[in-house]
């Protein structure tokens, strides 16, 4: 026999706040106890340079999204990828398709 709509949903109504309630329960009892291990801080340097420049009033390049992809034969040189947007200016976000770049060499060529 199956269940009645209402059932179902009474049910999921009281199942929802009772794992909600479950959940900060865990958190807090998490939050409340010491952190005994220590986080040492990682150095890095950080440098701004420009990737790309518009060449025209009508548009901008819009949305950048950068990922680095770990080089397992030389660590020291990871691939760096980016995508990014053109996106035409006066129009209501009217963006082009995705363009891809990437570099082996961390943006010196």
């Amino acid at each position: 026999m199956r269940d009645h709509p209402k059932s179902i949903f009474r049910q999921v109504s009281l199942v929802l706040p009772m794992a909600a309630l479950m959940m900060v329960i865990a958190c807090v009892t998490a939050t409340g106890q010491e952190v005994s291990s220590k986080i040492d801080p990682v150095a890095f340097d950080v440098k701004l340079d420009v990737v790309l420049q518009r060449d025209k009033d009508d548009w901008c390049w819009a949305h950048p999204r950068t990922t680095v992809i770990p080089n397992s034969h030389d660590v020291g040189k990871p691939k760096v990828l980016m995508t990014i947007n053109r996106e035409f200016l006066g129009e209501s976000d009217f963006f082009t398709g995705t363009y891809v770049m990437q570099t082996d060499d961390k943006g010196k060529s």
